[in-house]
């Protein structure tokens, strides 16, 4: 499957003020952020962001909220974006809109980031983790890391039996 501008959207994950210091290449995510969003702006991709627990990890870091404009932004305290209703309710309207590709890049990539990716895949989307744009706060193996290696491997080797997300978002698969 190859991105498709007219069928995705971008969703940064965490890049916030006090979770930022502590992680590895951070200052990296944040520049490599910035030209996703540009990018996601030229095109007219919709782009959602996530804030984990802004009350004690701060909000997301100034550089990308300039960048953000008036893109939807989402509190959360579950781990993985689409546990959350208001991330899910954005994302299946997406999806029934004709939008069922994400591209995702932010913080943490063994936690966060993983875990939203797999989730959003079993749920049917058309899953992207922008590899250079996530970060943890141990360099992990590899480039990726060896979580998101495995949520890559679990998108791509999972195939959508059916058109549509069910209610609850839940959708039969076959490998």
């Amino acid at each position: 499957m190859l991105i498709d501008a007219t069928k995705s959207s971008l969703l940064i994950v965490d890049v916030q003020e006090r979770l930022l210091p502590v992680m590895a290449a951070g200052n990296g995510v944040v520049e490599r952020s910035k030209i996703l969003l540009k990018a996601a702006k030229a095109l007219d991709v919709p782009i959602a962001v996530s804030e984990q627990y802004p009350k004690g990890l701060g909000h997301t870091v100034e550089i990308l909220s300039q960048e953000i404009g008036n893109a939807p932004v989402f509190e959360k305290t579950s781990f993985s974006c689409w546990r959350d209703e208001g991330l899910r309710r954005h994302f299946t309207r997406h999806h029934d809109g004709g939008r069922p590709q994400v591209i995702i890049a932010g913080i943490e990539a063994h936690v966060c980031v993983a875990q939203t990716a797999i989730d959003l895949a079993q749920a049917g989307f058309g899953v992207f983790v922008a590899i250079s744009h996530e970060s943890g706060m141990r360099p992990l193996l590899g480039p990726s890391g060896y979580c998101c290696q495995a949520a890559e491997r679990v998108i791509r080797s999972a195939t959508p039996s059916q058109s549509k997300l069910s209610s609850n978002g839940a959708r039969s698969w076959r490998a």
